[in-house]
């Protein structure tokens, strides 16, 4: 069985405004769906206390965007146990895409089961990506990924 975990990238990374800049907020951006998502708007909510978010969409013609792509980490998720026994369900995780590739502050979106939340989190910081660009500059950026979590027999066993 492939792994049908589909990488939803919000997209993310622009330099932020001279007020947020000011403000001691690092830049962040949302590279985020036209017309806007309620999942943009949560992961804007959820990190603009801490970051200067610009939400950007892939049509914009005024910046050269390159969306960020998963160098390791990625395959097939199996399973996983929860007190020795199998939990299946699915969790979405929202996170940061450093500049230098390295995934930071997974939280998640929403989830099939609590019990796969910390699983999910925690496969997400191991995963490593080559950042997106902005007009040319590798830039910090927020996406989120799809992973599902099933029992029973695997392929291959």
């Amino acid at each position: 069985m492939k792994e049908s975990s589909s990488l939803l990238i919000l997209f993310g990374a622009l330099a932020a405004s001279s007020l947020a800049l000011s403000q001691g907020r690092p830049p962040l951006v949302n590279f985020g769906s036209t017309p806007k998502s309620d999942t943009d708007d949560l992961v804007i909510q959820h990190f603009g206390a801490n970051y200067a978010v610009a939400n950007i969409t892939a049509s914009d013609a005024t910046h050269s965007i390159k969306l960020p792509s998963g160098t390791s980490g990625f395959g097939f998720i199996g399973q996983a146990s929860v007190a020795g026994r199998c939990v299946a369900g699915t969790v979405v995780v929202a996170y940061i895409i450093r500049a230098d590739g390295h995934v930071i502050e997974p939280f998640v979106v929403s989830s099939s089961d609590p019990r796969l939340n910390d699983i999910a989190t925690a496969r997400m910081r191991k995963v490593h990506f080559i950042s997106a660009e902005l007009d040319g500059k590798r830039v910090s950026s927020i996406a989120a990924t799809r992973l599902p979590f099933a029992c029973g027999q695997l392929h291959g066993s």
